[in-house]
């Protein structure tokens, strides 16, 4: 049995652009970038995290106040993902 995976993604210009200099970056480093990593069945959307992050001080303030909960809020993850906190620093750190 497959679990269904929704995609909530806007491919709009900025989101290609901003999805190519990731790639770019991840090669120059010897890195693979996932693209669409998956959580509570939802395609995270990594120029929307890296946005939201910005917008709230970026990694280092979000860490040291503890408000990756409040990031993951946006992205309307289902009730049964408690640990989509911790799952979205990760994502964050290995691609953004």
């Amino acid at each position: 049995m497959s679990k269904i995976v929704t995609d909530d993604i806007e491919r709009t210009g900025e989101y290609c652009q901003f999805i190519e200099k990731l790639n770019e970056f991840h090669r120059s480093k010897g890195t693979t970038l996932l693209s669409e990593p998956v959580l509570g069945g939802k395609k995270i959307d990594l120029h929307k995290l890296y946005n939201v992050v910005i917008a709230a001080g970026g990694f280092n303030e979000v860490t040291k106040k503890r408000s990756w909960k409040q990031i993951g809020n946006g992205f309307d993850f289902p009730a049964t993902c408690t640990n989509s906190a911790y799952i979205l620093k990760g994502v964050y750190i290995r691609n953004l």
